[in-house]
């Protein structure tokens, strides 16, 4: 919102880094969300689930297989961005305050990671129609997004914030007070928690196209 924007000085990287905050996270969140609902739903748009049911493994053990690939790849991903915004902070003989402004950030943006990889996988794994999972995830990320940019213009629309994970972490708070709202964070392992679980539950119990 511009009210965050404000809280940022501009002028250093670390004010800049606060103002990218939301479309690194964004970014992100996209790659997970991808990564997390195609875990699946390739398995079926392939045609491999068949070979993968032949093995001697639960259905669960192949879930289980397919999204901690993809929180490899979240974490790698993050991993590079990181040294990426290192790399390039340089210039500006960044100060400690900067890296443990960064600290925080990363720490969110891999919570907001691992929200969208989770309902990324439920999709995958609920979804009798298959080839819309993945743009349904990436529907519903954007809508949160939005969701994020509304619950700012109003205070009557502030609710709206516990709608969307991009409003869960206020990087002016992170930056000025060094904080991330542990309720928030307990909101975010809770919707991880939920998605895997109902995702589990679903994938064991409806028709796998072969």
């Amino acid at each position: 919102s511009a009210m965050s924007l404000n809280a940022f000085n501009l002028t250093t990287i670390t004010g800049f880094l606060g103002v990218m905050y939301t479309y690194v996270a964004l970014m992100l969140a996209i790659a997970a969300v991808m990564w997390g609902s195609d875990t699946i739903s390739k398995e079926e748009r392939d045609k491999t689930v068949e070979f993968s049911l032949t093995l001697p493994v639960t259905r669960g053990e192949v879930v289980t297989a397919k999204t901690i690939a993809a929180f490899i790849n979240c974490i790698v991903l993050l991993l590079i961005t990181t040294v990426f915004l290192v790399v390039s902070a340089q210039q500006y003989k960044p100060d400690a305050e900067f890296y443990r402004f960064l600290l925080l950030i990363m720490i969110t943006v891999f919570i907001i990671q691992m929200v969208f990889l989770a309902v990324g996988v439920f999709l995958g794994c609920a979804m009798k129609q298959y080839r819309r999972a993945g743009s349904l995830a990436v529907s519903i990320l954007l809508l949160t997004y939005f969701l994020s940019i509304i619950s700012g213009l109003n205070k009557n629309l502030e609710f709206l914030k516990f709608f969307s994970p991009f409003k869960y972490f206020d990087p002016a708070a992170m930056l000025n007070a060094s904080t991330i709202g542990i309720g928030y964070v307990g909101l975010s392992i809770g919707i991880i928690a939920v998605s895997l679980i109902a995702g589990y539950f679903l994938y064991s119990k409806r028709d796998l196209y072969i």
